[in-house]
């Protein structure tokens, strides 16, 4: 199952109900404001977090205060065990 998909799994979906799914695409060619691409502030923002796998999953407050991973792929079974631990 592609990342995409999985994220997009129903399953997953009912247990990441209560969080926000931000898909940070690095590849993103769209034009910014400050003249940067999507995709280079996307990079940006998970380096900052010492971030470097793709796909990488990472649950996060408001505040940017990482919550939970990062990690990267994983299959189904292990990506909703992930979510699901304490």
């Amino acid at each position: 199952m592609s990342t995409l998909k999985l994220i997009e799994d129903d399953e997953i979906i009912q247990l990441l109900e209560d969080y926000t799914v931000i898909h940070l695409m690095v590849d993103d060619r769209t034009i910014l404001d400050n003249g940067k691409t999507l995709g280079e502030f996307n990079h940006d923002l998970q380096a900052s977090m010492g971030l470097k796998n793709q796909p990488c999953y990472v649950i996060l407050e408001s505040n940017l205060n990482i919550i939970k991973g990062p990690v990267g792929y994983m299959k189904k079974a292990a990506l909703i065990r992930w979510i699901e631990s304490e």
